[in-house]
């Protein structure tokens, strides 16, 4: 309890306390969507402790465990964010998360430690829109897993299978395997190489957003500018040229699906760039 609510590191099996306790909180006001009234989340004490701790910025110890029922409270004002536990209060700035490197590294940890495992001895990317959950607090749709090479895709496989990973159908571009409720998505195509090449080829600069990781524990992270820029704009950019022109009707559906799910606008300039590649 000490640890999680105190030291910056991660215990064995854990995540990082701070970015987990933010991501938490994150997720619960998202689940509450802003409607009224008090809604109440369930867990251990050791986690209501060291939740309050993180966010509150203060070291709470053993005189501070919480009573049977007794809780942490969170909730949006004009300020931010603000906490009460017991008599300790405190505000943090709104959002709580967001496309940064941080947050996007120990995101990728946490997704891929509880369903591919950090053992498989592949290198990997995490790509795609599953990092739009940092903006929502929504859980992901899936999780695009992107192998650079045929070896590296069947080491995913096979670590996907030593963990009772259950395959679905088959994607039209990608295998697909749920685990831990989440479904995940191995591309056929193990090109390019690099995770920078990768999210080049994407359309949706929010999408644009990619951890590597390699068999040692090495990890880094991309963003594309436009994803940062998408997120101060409140819009969906696109990525142009626009490489995928083929599947540019696609596009314009997740523009637009996109927007729906984080509140930002699809711009009618970037919505005519779809329309003008599609009628070339």
């Amino acid at each position: 309890m000490r640890h999680l609510a105190t030291e910056d590191e991660a215990l064995p099996g854990m995540a990082k306390p701070e970015a987990a306790a933010r991501f938490l909180v994150h997720h619960m006001l998202a689940v509450a969507g802003g409607k009224p009234g008090i809604h109440i989340f369930v867990t251990h004490d050791l986690l209501v402790a060291s939740t309050a701790a993180r966010l509150l910025g203060q070291p709470l110890g053993p005189k501070d465990w919480p009573w049977y029922l007794e809780g942490a409270f969170f909730w949006k004002d004009e300020a931010g964010l603000a906490i009460q536990y017991r008599d300790y209060q405190a505000s943090q700035p709104s959002p709580l998360c967001g496309l940064i490197e941080s947050d996007v590294s120990a995101f990728a940890r946490r997704e891929l430690a509880a369903t591919v495992g950090l053992d498989s001895g592949a290198r990997f990317f995490l790509a795609g829109g599953a990092f739009k959950t940092l903006l929502s607090g929504r859980a992901p749709r899936d999780l695009d897993v992107w192998a650079p090479s045929e070896t590296d895709r069947q080491l995913l496989f096979r670590a996907l299978h030593e963990r009772s990973a259950r395959q679905l159908s088959a994607r039209p571009f990608a295998d697909a395997f749920e685990i831990a409720g989440r479904v995940i998505e191995i591309p056929r195509k193990v090109e390019p190489p690099t995770l920078q090449q990768r999210l080049a080829r994407f359309d949706i600069g929010l999408s644009a957003v990619g951890v590597e990781h390699k068999p040692n524990d090495e990890w880094s992270v991309d963003i594309h500018p436009l994803a940062a820029e998408s997120v101060l704009r409140r819009t969906v950019l696109l990525v142009r040229p626009l490489v995928n022109w083929k599947y540019a009707l696609v596009t314009l559906e997740r523009m637009r699906r996109y927007a729906a799910e984080l509140g930002f606008s699809s711009p009618p300039d970037e919505e005519a760039e779809v329309w003008r590649i599609f009628e070339a």
